[in-house]
C-alpha cells in the first residue's frame, strides 16, 4: 500500500520507488537516535553505527518491506518506553498502532508485541494499565485475519505460517542450512560490534579477543 501511494506521486519508476523506500530508512536512523538519546550518552554514535551496518545499509537500498517494518518497530519502541515510563495513554496508543502496522508490514514483527509486554513488566514490576494497550495490536490483527478469511477463504497470518512449514518440508531445508543462513545474517551486522569493542572493553580485553 505504501508503494502504491508512492507510485501515485513518483510513478512506477525504479528511481521513484527506491527514493520512496529511503524514507523508512531515514526513519530507522532517526528512531535509533531518539531511542539511544534516552538510554546512552552517545546517541549520534548509535545512529551512525546503525546507518553504516552492512546488513542495514544493503537492505535500505532495496524495494522491500524489511526496512519499513524496522522503522515501525523502532518508533513503536520509542513511544512505548516513553508511555510506560511517564504514564502517557496517547503514547501507548501510538506505540500499539505502530506495532500492529509493523506486523502487517511483515509478519516477523509479531515478536514485537511480547517484547513490549516484557519491557512494561520490567519497568513497572507489575501488570498495570499499560497492558490494556497491547489489546489494540491484537485486535487489529484479529480484524485483519477475519477480513482476509472473508475475502480469500484463508487468514493471511496463519496461512503464511502454514506455508512456511509446508515449504520447509517440500524443499527439504535442513536445520544446518537454516543455522548457516542465520549466521550469515548475523555476520552482516557483526562488523559494527567489532568496531565498538574498544568502547566497551579495556584494551587488554580487546587485544585478547582479537588474538583469539
Amino acid at each position: 500500500y505504501y508503494l502504491a501511494m508512492a507510485s501515485g506521486i513518483c510513478g512506477w519508476s525504479e528511481v521513484g520507488l527506491h527514493l520512496a523506500c529511503l524514507l523508512p530508512a531515514v526513519a530507522v536512523v532517526l528512531g535509533t537516535y531518539t531511542l539511544a538519546k534516552k538510554m546512552c550518552r552517545r546517541p549520534l554514535f548509535a545512529a551512525l553505527v546503525t546507518l553504516f551496518s552492512p546488513g542495514f545499509l544493503v537492505c535500505s537500498t532495496t524495494v522491500m518491506a524489511d526496512v519499513f517494518m524496522l522503522a515501525l518497530w523502532i518508533w513503536a519502541v520509542v513511544f512505548w518506553t516513553e508511555g510506560v515510563k511517564h504514564h502517557h495513554p496517547w503514547q501507548l496508543t501510538v506505540a500499539a498502532i505502530l506495532s500492529a502496522l509493523a506486523v502487517l508490514a511483515k509478519y516477523n514483527a509479531i515478536c514485537l508485541i511480547p517484547l513490549l509486554a516484557a519491557y512494561g513488566w520490567i519497568e513497572r514490576r507489575a501488570v498495570g494499565r499499560w497492558a490494556v494497550f497491547l489489546v489494540i495490536p491484537l485486535l487489529i490483527l484479529g480484524i485483519h485475519e477475519w477480513v482476509t478469511f472473508q475475502l480469500y477463504g484463508q487468514p493471511h497470518l496463519l496461512g503464511s505460517i502454514q506455508y512456511a512449514k509446508t515449504a520447509r518440508t517440500f524443499y527439504g531445508v535442513s536445520d544446518i542450512f537454516e543455522a548457516l543462513d542465520a549466521l550469515a545474517v548475523i555476520g552482516g551486522c557483526f562488523a559494527a560490534t567489532v568496531f565498538c569493542i574498544p568502547f566497551l572493553w579495556r584494551r587488554r580485553v580487546g587485544a585478547l579477543l582479537a588474538s583469539t
